[in-house]
């Protein structure tokens, strides 16, 4: 018989308990706080199919090359253009679009770099205003409107712990570890060493034994430094 999915409030039940012998008027905040903490920490740091989603433009001559960034992106995964055969294609890109380097980034911000760099196919990640991000495309100068499109992990909606009805974004795998995670930082909040080293080597083994991807990977060099919050391989035209 297949176990009952735990709501967002079955975790923080089952945190309390394993937490015991705390109680004071602000403790179930804390909790709530210290879930969440651990949640968006999950949810950050590790790449998740349940939070990947992609968004696709037109650009020609007339149009701008800043395309606003949909509101729930947290990382880009991939730039590219559509198959023109196959134009809702989305799962076949026939050409990825390279990272702006940093060098480049800061020697041209937000302006077509085709009369120092000719024939390359760009994009970078920026701020437009204090309040506005954009992605900037560098395509050449284009003689006709061509589609492209972008991969993302997208942001998880703020948890709420304290609903029966809600779960997890991240699926049910995710569960047993989220309240591992918390349960380390509550064990550093609280003092308890032991709690903190316990659910932090559980944590870590379930991580290298089930071989979770890290969302973001460490820079080669100074010029794969991220522009802007976003980061991402360097992908090179075929």
């Amino acid at each position: 018989m297949a176990t009952a999915r735990r709501s967002l409030l079955d975790l923080k039940t089952e945190f309390l308990s394993r937490v015991g012998g705390i109680n004071y008027s602000g403790w179930s905040t804390r909790a709530d706080q210290l879930l969440r903490a651990a949640y968006v920490d999950i949810a950050s740091l590790y790449a998740h199919e349940k939070l990947l989603s992609s968004t696709a433009w037109s650009v020609g001559p007339t149009t701008t090359y800043l395309v606003p960034i949909p509101s729930d992106l947290y990382e880009i995964l991939g730039v590219f253009e559509y198959d023109e055969l196959q134009p809702s294609a989305l799962l076949y890109p026939v050409r990825m679009l390279r990272r702006l380097t940093l060098s480049e980034w800061m020697s041209n911000p937000f302006t077509t770099l085709t009369s120092t760099r000719p024939g390359g196919y760009l994009f970078g990640c920026g701020i437009v205003s204090p309040s506005t991000r954009a992605l900037f495309l560098d395509v050449n100068s284009l003689d006709e409107p061509r589609d492209y499109g972008m991969f993302y992990q997208r942001r998880v909606i703020d948890p709420d712990f304290t609903s029966s009805s809600l779960y997890s974004e991240l699926g049910q795998e995710w569960d047993e570890h989220i309240l591992e995670h918390a349960l380390f930082k509550a064990g550093i909040a609280i003092g308890d060493q032991q709690l903190a080293a316990t659910n932090a080597q559980l944590f870590k083994d379930f991580v290298s034994q089930s071989g979770q991807k890290l969302l973001r990977e460490s820079p080669s060099s100074a010029d794969e430094v991220t522009i802007g919050a976003n980061r991402m391989p360097s992908h090179k035209i075929p």
